[in-house]
């Protein structure tokens, strides 16, 4: 099972000290209307994100579902539903907003990157669903925030049909994503734990590894360094996990899981470093 984390779970993390803070760009807020499922309420306790060491983090998200009718035609209605969760209860108000504004705008970005020519296809007549199925925070502590995503989109002629997995980290002293490429430091040799089996499957298809092979997988990704072809990747608090996109035949994707201990020497930033 993926190891998600849910709103009213504790985590428990390592002592340790901030990581040194990495970021992307900003990314503006988009803010749809939405229904807000609520969780259920738990004590609240977070240190201050640019302070010392943590051993109990509790917390509580909210998952927001946006959705959004995108036209309709002979076959019928095209849609979209969003879900991205929503932060409660950090100590620093103003971290909270920005994560949770960057939070709903990346839901957005991916479906724009998932779903091309949508207006062009509902006048052809083709109905388009799209859903973020799933979502959550799989680690919150250490300076990190990791939350991890699933979505499905269906054509009416099948000509499209997707199903996905995405991730984003966020460094909570600065509320900004931390880029695949600022969390590896050394992503070949990540590569090649991956190829020798080091890594566990954790969800996806049954033998996948009779289709298609461990070192195949990776060749998506072996121009990292020139083109940042990295797989979207998140923490739990004991693991690395990476979702492997792959073909239709294969089940889409795939997300394989690795030991803190096995990866920390190649990560800039990690839950036990």
């Amino acid at each position: 099972p993926i190891p998600f984390v849910t709103s009213n779970e504790v985590l428990s993390s390592d002592p340790a000290s901030p990581g040194t803070p990495v970021s992307d760009p900003d990314t503006p807020p988009v803010t749809p209307d939405s229904d807000v499922t609520t969780a259920p309420n738990v004590e609240t306790t977070v240190p201050d994100e640019t302070t010392a060491q943590v051993d109990i983090i509790t917390y509580e998200f909210e998952v927001v579902t946006a959705i959004e009718q995108l036209g309709s035609n002979g076959s019928g209605k095209s849609s979209r539903t969003l879900r991205y969760p929503k932060l409660t209860g950090l100590s620093n108000a103003d971290i909270q907003t920005k994560i949770n504004d960057s939070l709903a705008s990346l839901a957005d970005i991916e479906f724009d990157a998932k779903v091309t020519n949508v207006e062009e296809d509902i006048a052809a007549g083709i109905t388009v669903k799209y859903e973020v199925t799933d979502t959550g925070v799989t680690y919150l502590g250490n300076n990190l925030l990791a939350v991890r995503s699933n979505a499905k989109v269906k054509y009416s002629d099948s000509s499209g049909d997707n199903e996905f997995a995405y991730s984003y980290l966020f460094n909570l002293s600065t509320g900004k994503t931390v880029s695949m490429a600022k969390l590896y430091s050394d992503f070949g040799s990540v590569m090649n734990l991956f190829k020798s089996g080091e890594f566990t499957q954790i969800s996806g298809e049954n033998n996948i590894t009779d289709t298609v092979s461990l070192s195949e997988m990776m060749e998506q990704y072996k121009n990292y360094k020139l083109y940042s072809t990295y797989p979207d990747s998140y923490f739990t608090p004991t693991s690395l996990v990476l979702i492997i996109e792959l073909n239709a035949m294969s089940g889409y994707y795939a997300e394989f899981s690795v030991p803190l201990d096995k990866v920390n020497a190649y990560l800039n930033v990690s839950p036990t470093k």
